[in-house]
């Protein structure tokens, strides 16, 4: 059985579980983005690497790859 294309039957044999819910992204990001362009807030400590727009490649691959304890990528975009 499929729900959104998704192996329910399958997840159910083998004991999976699982917990979901809503965000509240819609009602806050917005909030969050003024937050930020009038710099009440730095987000900057969520970020391990950064990376240039001509890097994506790089970062992509850092990302993907877990190197260099890589976690969040930030792409800069002069």
């Amino acid at each position: 059985m499929f729900v959104d294309k998704f192996p329910l039957g399958v997840a159910f044999n083998k004991g999976l579980h699982f917990h979901m819910g809503q965000m509240h992204g819609p009602k806050y990001i917005p909030q969050l983005f003024d937050y930020t362009r009038r710099g009440q807030i730095d987000p900057s400590f969520c970020f391990t690497h950064r990376f240039s727009l001509d890097q994506i490649d790089k970062a992509y691959a850092t990302f993907k790859g877990r190197t260099d304890d890589c976690v969040k990528v930030l792409v800069e975009v002069a």
